[in-house]
């Protein structure tokens, strides 16, 4: 776990959770938007934001329609990211909206 100046980051204290206990239904939009920063980083963070869940597709809310290219360049490592995130509900496929 990150630690700074001798605390440790929400992120990682959610992650540590959700390998002990599963995110409870209706909870797990809630639950990736408090790791967004961690799964996309800083740049991608202020660009984009899990939106909701539809089954097994994450609709992530995008700025502007410029973005979609680039976000669809990056689906296939957000995928990766994501699949440890939600144990109980996976995730398989992104689709993004503006």
């Amino acid at each position: 776990m990150r630690k700074s100046k001798g605390f440790f980051s929400i992120e990682n204290i959610l992650l540590k959770i959700s390998e002990v206990f599963p995110v409870p239904t209706g909870y797990e939009v809630t639950f990736i938007k408090g790791l967004w920063p961690v799964i996309v980083g800083k740049s991608l963070n202020d660009i984009s934001e899990p939106h909701s869940l539809r089954g097994q597709v994450l609709i992530i809310l995008l700025k502007d329609e410029r973005w979609v290219s680039v976000m669809n360049m990056h689906k296939k490592v957000l995928l990766k990211k994501l699949k440890g995130v939600l144990k109980d509900h996976p995730i398989n496929k992104i689709h993004f909206i503006v």
